[in-house]
């Protein structure tokens, strides 16, 4: 397949699980709205949520990857000992994590911001997040196994496992919204619910292993210096691919500075997860591969213009989504979680935090896209250095946005993925690993000219459209409206990019076809 079509299939894949995602993220607000059950149950499934992210969307391919091309060189058999030897010592090393976490669990949710809002909370919390925290070994044991068919360059089964993963939380959450009950109860079997998920994934993709060079592993493969190479670099690698993940959970502790604003972050990061989930997954499963065979073979100049290629293929998504996500933050929240138990006020803040979380979106994509030259190189020490400062900054500036500062408190999460996009661009620059060139620059002004009109004409359309966008109004009537609003803000962009000359629709026919 080429880089083209493998881009389409896993961004294909994401977009279908971002949708069921929402559909999840939809029953989840109304059965829990933003309450105190919420905060403890959003605020322990931060870390299993996080953790699938970073596994799912680049950070096992990251250590396993490069590590498998150089042994791939050598014949399938080394590489397949490698692979084999890589699911022991990794689930090995993940059940102790999981117990570790299990132990630690009070300390872990006071750390998340457990000891502020209700009473309750960090009980509930300590008890949902050991309810879901055996999801740990099933989700990392299916990351790990995704990394190797997508080394050997079989997209397709690791691509598709998250939506199994989706569907079988619907149906828990549809079963436990038609039943009603306590919601404590609730948020428990949810909660545990998660670790069958981990379970249902990894199911998903034994039968795309059974093609694979799979062996009984020896312990001199498990002893191997490659294993070791593979663990020292898992947990950076997995630090840095997920530094996006690891500054909202820094935002979570300081949200926990107001009652309910756990949920409001939760709810506006998972809009921003939509354009967010494709470039993650199109960056450390199709992006790193093509960048570590170039940079195998010594071309550094293809790797540069492959990277700067997938700037411009990126950023001409998350430019409008991030302007669109701002312009009309109210209806989106609105539409989508504005039912049940999740009241209007709830709305507001969601909406503020969304408007501050927006600016963010196109810093993340440039970080994720960014790291892979590094992740390539073997080196996670450039964007592990970058995403700690980025958490830094989110701390800093989150809690000297206090209770109640919805829009500060996104803000200071877009300034936190800004700075670590900054440092790793100058990090990659100075070891010569990144090189912008002129084009990348003028098709980048073009998208933000174009993002920026689009911006201005969903948002005078939104006040034109205020009857039909009305809670009053009806769901279909409020959905439909919303939806020619965002074919109004395509329209727009898509005209103005291609009279800009920020998209090239020929050249992007061509990747397509091309394999």
């Amino acid at each position: 397949m080429s880089v083209g079509r493998s881009t389409l299939l896993v961004a294909g894949c994401a977009a279908l699980s971002r949708i069921l995602g929402f559909v999840r993220d939809m029953l989840t607000a109304g059965l829990f709205g933003a309450g105190p059950v919420a905060d403890a149950l959003l605020l322990a499934l931060r870390i299993p949520n996080a953790l699938r992210r970073v596994l799912g969307e680049g950070g096992l391919n990251a250590g396993f990857v490069p590590i498998h091309a150089r042994l791939a060189l050598a014949g399938t058999q080394a590489a397949g000992r490698f692979g084999s030897a890589s699911l022991a010592s990794v689930g090995t090393a993940v059940l102790a994590l999981a117990a570790l976490v299990h132990a630690l669990a009070p300390w872990i949710v006071l750390a998340l911001g457990g000891h502020g809002g209700d009473p309750s909370l960090p009980d509930l919390a300590m008890g949902y997040l050991r309810a879901a925290m055996p999801f740990l070994v099933g989700a990392t044991l299916a990351s790990l196994a995704g990394a190797w068919l997508n080394a050997e360059r079989r997209y397709a089964a690791a691509a598709l496992a998250p939506l199994a993963v989706n569907v079988w939380l619907i149906a828990v959450l549809w079963i436990l919204y038609a039943r009603g009950g306590d919601p404590v109860a609730n948020g428990l079997v949810f909660a545990a619910s998660w670790s069958l998920a981990g379970l249902v994934q990894l199911a998903c993709l034994i039968p795309a292993m059974r093609r694979l060079p799979l062996a009984w592993p020896h312990w001199r493969d498990v002893a191997a210096p490659e294993q070791r190479s593979l663990l020292m670099r898992a947990g950076p690698a997995m630090a840095a691919s997920g530094a996006a993940q690891l500054i909202v959970l820094a935002a979570t502790a300081a949200a926990s500075q107001t009652p309910g604003a756990i949920a409001w972050l939760y709810y506006a990061e998972r809009l921003v997860q939509m354009p967010l989930g494709f470039v993650s997954a199109a960056a450390g499963i199709v992006i790193l591969p093509e960048i570590a065979a170039r940079l195998g073979a010594g071309d550094s100049f293809a790797a540069h213009a492959a990277q700067n290629r997938a700037l411009e293929a990126m950023l001409a998504l998350a430019l409008p989504s991030a302007a669109a996500l701002a312009a009309l933050a109210q209806p989106i929240v609105s539409v989508l979680f504005g039912r049940g138990a999740f009241g209007a006020a709830d709305v507001t803040e969601t909406a503020a935090m969304l408007a501050g979380l927006a600016p963010g979106l196109a810093a993340a994509c440039v970080g994720k896209v960014l790291a892979q030259s590094a992740f390539a190189a073997e080196d996670v020490r450039a964007p592990l250095v970058a995403a700690a400062l980025g958490i830094a900054v989110t701390l800093v500036l989150g809690f000297a946005a206090g209770p109640g500062g919805s829009l500060a408190l996104g803000l200071s999460v877009s300034a936190g993925l800004a700075a670590q996009a900054l440092v790793l661009a100058a990090f990659l620059y100075r070891d010569g690993r990144w090189r912008p060139d002129i084009r990348l620059g003028l098709r980048c002004g073009g998208m933000a000219v174009a993002s920026a009109v689009m911006a201005a004409a969903v948002a005078s359309g939104a006040v034109a459209a205020e009857p039909w966008l009305d809670p009053a109004a009806g769901t279909v009537t409020r959905a439909t409206a919303l939806v020619s609003l965002c074919l109004l803000g395509i329209g727009v962009y898509g005209i103005l990019a291609t009279v800009l000359r920020a998209i090239d629709w020929r050249e992007v026919s061509r990747a397509m076809q091309r394999g």
